[in-house]
């Protein structure tokens, strides 16, 4: 009877450390999914700038010609 009780406790330990696991693991993937779709929209953005000034550049030689 005494063992049955410990048997469940323990068990009910290791369900909750799995549990703490599991919810670690799926915070830590989602900080790097953030991260790095926030890095793909600031690289996004450089991109638009890059292209949005070359274009600008190239209408201001027109001008000049």
């Amino acid at each position: 009877m005494r063992e049955d009780k410990w048997r469940k406790e323990d068990q009910a330990r290791i369900n909750l450390m799995k549990n703490v696991y599991d919810a670690r693991l799926q915070t830590v993937e989602l900080r790097k999914k953030l991260k790095d779709e926030e890095q793909w929209l600031l690289d996004n953005e450089k991109r638009t700038l890059e292209t949005e000034l070359e274009r600008q550049t190239r209408e201001a030689e027109e001008k000049r010609i």
